[in-house]
């Protein structure tokens, strides 16, 4: 991040066009590593961000209003195609947080240049897609194997079937407060 601030700093200057763009590639660059490892484009990221390049589109040297909502199109065009193929197929080809995101560089960058995003993205799509087939395919990291019960809770002859949840040893096992045991009562702090 500290080498992306760098270099929009030396291309754009001290200028509102910076304080647009630092925040927007903060979120871009989160939305990068979410996508690879866990491929989830959060909400709570490309949300803010689609209201921060629409109010850096009204900011002094920005590309206004009506070039920011233009630039909705290229991502307009993306869900209707998403949506005919879900409709035609039956099964979803796209999920949203790629047409969002989309949306976030259509509404910072206008609509020509959105659209170039969208053909350049489909162009590194295609190359990864392939170089993945060739590699061998996808492989789908399994989660670890779940531990297995200690052996005083394992299946025995009049046992339950499965071992008790962790929070009901922790409720079992808590102290309980002098103030509330049967026995405070009868004694009291200072005897």
């Amino acid at each position: 991040m500290a080498a992306m601030s760098l270099a929009l700093t030396f291309r754009l200057g001290v200028t509102w066009q910076l304080a647009l763009w630092l925040p927007l590639a903060a979120a871009l660059l989160t939305i990068i590593f979410l996508d690879i490892d866990h491929f989830w484009v959060p909400d709570v990221i490309t949300f803010p961000a689609m209201a921060w390049a629409l109010a850096g589109a009204l900011v002094p040297g920005g590309i206004g209003i009506v070039s920011a909502l233009l630039g909705l199109l290229p991502a307009l065009g993306l869900w209707a195609f998403a949506a005919a193929f879900e409709r035609l197929t039956g099964r979803e080809g796209m999920g949203l947080g790629d047409i969002k995101l989309l949306a976030v560089l259509g509404l910072a960058l206008g609509p020509q240049s959105g659209l170039i995003a969208l053909m350049l993205a489909a162009v590194q799509g295609s190359v990864v897609g392939v170089l993945v087939l060739v590699v061998g395919g996808h492989k789908r990291v399994e989660p670890p194997p779940a531990p297995s019960p200690p052996p005083a809770a394992k299946k025995s002859p009049g046992s339950r079937t499965r071992a008790p949840s962790p929070s009901v040893h922790f409720w079992r096992s808590r102290p309980t407060s002098s103030c509330c045991s049967p026995r405070s009562s009868s004694s009291s702090p200072g005897a």
